[in-house]
């Protein structure tokens, strides 16, 4: 326990009354001197007595490098006042970590990290105060999370070393939606249901439809020195969520691990380090420190800049990609999400 800097001020004004009244005998600064004593006391009682308390974490949804997500701590238990300071780890922008509350209370911040990866929030350091905010306990509270920042996803061209894959689809029956799930960029524009999005202002959904799996199957092994692996695990993952897009039956190799569906290859390929795995591939992905990504498929060798789709003169200016689908692109789609929007 420790008093704050309204607390020491506190005691020096105390302090002060009582050595002037010794040395005066003046009955005035008695007036002073036994309100602040008794104010320090019960502030000091309070804090001793009150009990630390619970923080819970509400679970964090993985995002793409330079998303923002909304970090939710809840704090019950206790009395008094909790100042509120969660731990941020390096590579993550947080607004708002701190806060000074009276429990029950729910405090929210947003993080964006520019890059992938896998940061630890938290855990959380609890100050609790009595109601004039002169002392402090604090306490760690509330356990640590791991948010994983998925690498950046770009669209890819249907055409080059990997049309023989992207140029095949699945049967599909549009008439049945098995699954709903939050947009991921890469994602056909024609399978965002619009109507589900509706409902849920803050994301897009996305329908999976009862489609038929390419039989092939696609091996992406992918590898990259030191100081490339962010464009390595960059191009994977665009390659990656093309060819499930696409709905090719996927195994994505890195120097960490193998992952098949879309979620376990993000998340492997936002903890993925350098190396080159030794497993054979239909398709290999390369990156070194020159920072080239070379893409080698169906025996035909390109770089990654090349694959990636190039904005149209009308609406691009001079950037090399196009924006990543999301809004309806078509009169007939537009047309569409304003009438579910109005309803």
């Amino acid at each position: 326990m420790r008093p704050t800097r309204r607390g020491l001020a506190v005691l020096a004004l105390a302090a002060a009354a009582i050595a002037l009244g010794q040395l005066f005998g003046a009955r005035s600064l008695d007036a002073v001197a036994v309100p602040a004593i008794v104010v320090l006391t019960a502030g000091l009682v309070q804090v001793a007595l009150a009990t630390d308390p619970a923080v819970t974490r509400r679970p964090l949804s993985p995002g793409f490098a330079g998303e923002t997500r909304t970090v939710t701590v809840e704090v019950d238990g206790g009395h008094g006042v909790v100042a509120l300071s969660d731990a941020v780890p390096d590579g993550v922008v947080a607004s708002g970590s701190t806060a000074t509350v009276t429990p029950p209370a729910t405090v929210t911040y947003d993080i964006r990290s520019d890059h992938r990866g896998a940061f630890v929030l938290g855990p959380t350091t609890v100050g609790v105060r009595d109601v004039f905010g002169l002392f402090e306990r604090t306490a760690v509270a509330g356990d640590e999370h791991t948010y994983l920042a998925y690498p950046p996803v770009h669209e890819i061209n249907a055409t080059g070393p990997l049309d023989a894959w992207l140029g095949r689809q699945g049967g599909t029956d549009r008439q049945t939606v098995t699954e709903l799930r939050e947009y991921v960029p890469g994602d056909p524009p024609t399978d965002i249901h619009w109507r589900a999005s509706a409902r849920h202002p803050d994301s897009l959904l996305v329908a999976d439809y009862g489609e038929s799996a390419d039989d092939g199957g696609v091996t992406v092994v992918a590898g990259a020195d030191p100081g490339a692996v962010d464009e390595m695990a960059a191009a994977t993952a665009s390659i990656a969520v093309a060819l499930d897009s696409a709905n090719v039956a996927l195994a994505v190799v890195t120097p960490d691990g193998t992952a098949r569906e879309r979620d376990a290859i993000l998340s492997l390929l936002a903890r993925t380090g350098p190396g080159r795995p030794d497993a054979d591939a239909d398709i290999r992905i390369d990156a070194t420190q020159s920072d080239t990504v070379v893409v080698t498929a169906d025996g035909r060798e390109t770089t990654f800049d090349t694959l990636r789709t190039p904005v149209d003169d009308a609406g691009g200016g001079d950037s090399d990609t196009r924006p990543l689908a999301g809004e309806p692109t078509t009169h007939a789609e537009r047309e569409g999400h304003a009438e579910v929007t109005r309803s």
